[in-house]
Parts: structure tokens; C-alpha cells; sequence
């Protein structure tokens, strides 16, 4: 099931990316309408806001035309990061896809009347892998991708180290009087920046002042306080993994995924039946129905109260007011789940039909239906 999901992804993140065709050459098709994301286009492209469907015209469509408004790409891409360190240095690699228009059938009027000579794109791939850049005050740039881009690593100074942007970006300009071609020929495609860190301290983001957050947030932010934010992405999302020389390696993804794992309190026995329906349907006719869920009970209390036990002096003066907040929710869950089964065990009975009991199985057999 891993393996299909893996693939399922993949593929998406392809078709997204790349483009259902991968072919070298895009005949017919603007490349802007084949790639739909990992796009840096080039600068003043307020023309790429209008979409014509025409697709033998170069000019921009008339007010009476059939078009339609789409999102403006962004002309960069980064992440930023805070390291430390008396030498800081980096591995950069970047990479894209540009087209090249090439006309085919004549001039524009005999291939609008023949439509089987269409308009052709040529590909062309980019890469530049192991640009070592040593982090330095202020910023240094330097062209890449043939000309194509520039690389742009920014050092802003902290207490304990310093706040390092890497930007991948279209220096291009469009014209006045561009049209959709030149804005193709001007797009980097397929955009890619990663970066290793070679020597320097990987450390946690600087965090938003908790002051500035609403009590919601601060309550997320404490919840997941041992999960470290080690990036931030800008134009995309950023991911990081550790290789395996111990080197952090941090890279711009423009369709990013996680997988959830599903979480649940340590409540005892992982084989009880007391969180399956159908058990729970049966509590008419099987008296230790009740005794699981009040041994269920027992055991999510036991855990509150080992998780409370765990809470280190620091973790209580970094927020207590949130600490104690989910503790209260917790708390109240157990005592709502214990009245209701107090309920259960003194309902109204007439004859041998208990109608509280009753009506806590129907519920489970509507649950699991």
C-alpha cells in the first residue's frame, strides 16, 4: 500500500511539475499552459495575466475574445534558515527548463487556415550543482543557469548566529510590448534549488513571539514544542532531511506532502475491542462491555496523568497557561466519559430491556453501518 501511495505521488507531483508530456518538443501548446506549477516568470509579466485560446497568435487577446484570468507565477523561489558556526558553508545546486518558439507551416494566416502546421517548443534543461558559496555579511549573487538566473545568498546577523536566505530568482524583463511568446521564451521551468550545509549549526527557526499569538496558536506551538521548524520556504514549501555524512540538506518543493501518522493516548492493550463498534454494539447481552470502557477510562487517565509527570520545569515556564489548558481538556474528557457511564450502569430499567444500554448500542451499530 506504501509503494502505490509513493507512486501515486510521484506521478502527481510529475504531471504537476513536468507536465503530462514529456517529450522534448511541445507542439501547439504554450508551455505556460502545460506546466502548472515550478514556474519563475520573468519580471513586468502583466501580459501572462490574459490567457487567449487562440494558439496561433503571438498578440494579446482583443476585450471581445473567449479568455479567462489565471494566477501570476512568481519570478523566485527560496527558503531561509538559522545557523551558527565561525565558518559557514554551502553547497548549492539549481536547475530549470526554458523553451525555445520555433514557427512551423508559413506565416501566421496559412497556419491558422491549415491546422495541422502548429507552433513548436523546443526544451532545453539547465542544471548547476556544487556552487560552493561561503556565507559572508550581507549578500552575494552570482548568474546561473547559463545566464538564465541569478542565485542570491543573503546573511542577516542574530545573537547566536545568523538568519542565511537562499533565492533562486528570473532576473528577465519583458518588454513594453511583449506578447505571450516572449513571456514563454523569458520562463524558467521545472524550477529546482537545494542547498547542503557543509560546515555550520543547523538550529531550530526563530519562532514568532508567543505575545503576538492568539491562544489557539500558542496552544499548537506547545503541543508540537519538540518538533523543530529547521526552514522556511519562500514561493514554495522546503523540506530537509539528514544525509548520510551528517550534512543537513534543505530543498525548495513546490508540491509538498506529509503523511499524517495517526495518533492516539496509550490507553493499554493495543488488541482491546473497546474502540470496535461492533464490540460495543453487543452491551445488551455482555456484561464486561462496561468493564473495558471503564478499564479504557482508567488507562487514558493513568496516561494524562504520566504525560502532566513529564512536563519539565522549562516546558511549564515556556507557556504554562497552555500547559494547563489541555490538561483541563483532557480532565474534562475523562470526567464527561465517566459520567456517561454512570449513566449507563444506573439507567431507568422496564423489564429486562434497559433503555440507556439500549440506546448506547444502537448508537455503536449506527457507527459502524
Amino acid at each position: 500500500m506504501q509503494q502505490l501511495r509513493n507512486r501515486l505521488v510521484k506521478h502527481i507531483k510529475s504531471v504537476l511539475i513536468s507536465g503530462v508530456n514529456t517529450a522534448e518538443e511541445l507542439v501547439s501548446r504554450q508551455p505556460s499552459d502545460h506546466h502548472m506549477t515550478a514556474i519563475l516568470a520573468p519580471l513586468n509579466n502583466a501580459p501572462t495575466l490574459e490567457e487567449t485560446v487562440d494558439e496561433f497568435s503571438d498578440s494579446e487577446p482583443s476585450s471581445g475574445s473567449n479568455s479567462f484570468r489565471k494566477y501570476q507565477p512568481p519570478s523566485s523561489v527560496g527558503f531561509s534558515f538559522f545557523i551558527a558556526g565561525d565558518t559557514i558553508e554551502l553547497n548549492i545546486s539549481c536547475g530549470a527548463t526554458t523553451y525555445t518558439h520555433r514557427k512551423t507551416g508559413g506565416d501566421d494566416v496559412s497556419r491558422q487556415k491549415n491546422k495541422k502546421n502548429k507552433d513548436a517548443w523546443t526544451k532545453s534543461h539547465l542544471i548547476d550543482e556544487d556552487i560552493t558559496l561561503v556565507l559572508t555579511q550581507g549578500q552575494t549573487t552570482k548568474l546561473v543557469l547559463d545566464g538564465n538566473a541569478t542565485l542570491s545568498l543573503t546573511s542577516r546577523p542574530l545573537i547566536y548566529g545568523h538568519i542565511v536566505t537562499v533565492t533562486l530568482y528570473n532576473h528577465k524583463y519583458l518588454s513594453t510590448e511583449s506578447n505571450y511568446r516572449e513571456f514563454n521564451e523569458n520562463c524558467l521551468f521545472e524550477a529546482q534549488l537545494s542547498c547542503e550545509v557543509v560546515s555550520g549549526s543547523l538550529s531550530g527557526y526563530p519562532i514568532t513571539e508567543r505575545a503576538l499569538l492568539d491562544d489557539e496558536q500558542r496552544e499548537i506551538e506547545f503541543r508540537y514544542r519538540q518538533v523543530k521548524t529547521l526552514a522556511v520556504g519562500h514561493g514554495s514549501a522546503v523540506k530537509w532531511e539528514k544525509l548520510a555524512n551528517n550534512n543537513w540538506f534543505i530543498e525548495s518543493d513546490f508540491v509538498p506532502t506529509i503523511e499524517i501518522p495517526q495518533m492516539t493516548a496509550d490507553t493499554g492493550d493495543s488488541e482491546s475491542r473497546v474502540l470496535d463498534s461492533r464490540w460495543l454494539m453487543t452491551l445488551q447481552t455482555e456484561a464486561s462491555v462496561l468493564e473495558d470502557l471503564e478499564s479504557f477510562i482508567d488507562n487514558y487517565g493513568s496516561w494524562v496523568e504520566k504525560e502532566k509527570g513529564a512536563l519539565t520545569d522549562e516546558e511549564w515556564q515556556l507557556d504554562e497557561e497552555s500547559a494547563s489548558t489541555i490538561i483541563q481538556k483532557q480532565t474534562a474528557a475523562i470526567t464527561r466519559m465517566r459520567k456517561a457511564i454512570g449513566f449507563t450502569h444506573k439507567c431507568f430499567c422496564k423489564g429486562s430491556i434497559c433503555a440507556g444500554k439500549r440506546g448506547y448500542a444502537v448508537a455503536s451499530e449506527s457507527v459502524h453501518r
